[in-house]
């Protein structure tokens, strides 16, 4: 479904370890839509995260800054007009074990309603991302 993507994809996460999604993340930010990401801070930091690797490329994230509290959503908007929700977090283990959710609803007036939310979440996360700083992190990660 992220592959149907030609405009615009808003992700926020709590976790993303599963390749195949990162793939295809990748895939619709190279052919030039929007992407933007909102993750939780602690998870970025977990084995097999892939949110540094997608700020690495430049897609723009934003994560919370709270050791304690956590960026618990798990939803996607598609071109402002499809919404991605549920339990499922974006992790091998949920798609191979797991019992989860994930619901798709075409509706722009949900969507609207999501993106308006994604937007608030968005301006009230200050710690960015950047390219340089994920590469920094991703190499830190490795050397521990």
């Amino acid at each position: 479904m992220l592959r149907t993507c030609s405009k615009s994809l808003d992700i926020a996460i709590f976790s993303l370890t599963n390749n195949t999604l990162y793939e295809a993340i990748k895939e619709v930010w190279e052919a030039g839509c929007a992407v933007r990401i909102i993750a939780d801070d602690e998870c970025c930091k977990n084995y097999g995260s892939d949110v540094y690797r997608l700020a690495a490329l430049g897609i723009p994230v934003k994560t919370d800054n709270s050791e304690r509290f956590h960026m618990h959503h798990k939803m996607a908007i598609i071109d402002r007009s499809v919404v991605v929700t549920g339990s499922f977090n974006w992790t091998s283990q949920a798609v191979k074990n797991n019992q989860e959710n994930i619901l798709f609803f075409e509706n722009k007036g949900l969507a609207q309603q999501y993106t308006d939310e994604y937007n608030h979440l968005w301006n009230t996360f200050t710690v960015e991302i950047s390219p340089e700083k994920a590469k920094e992190l991703m190499k830190k990660s490795r050397d521990d």
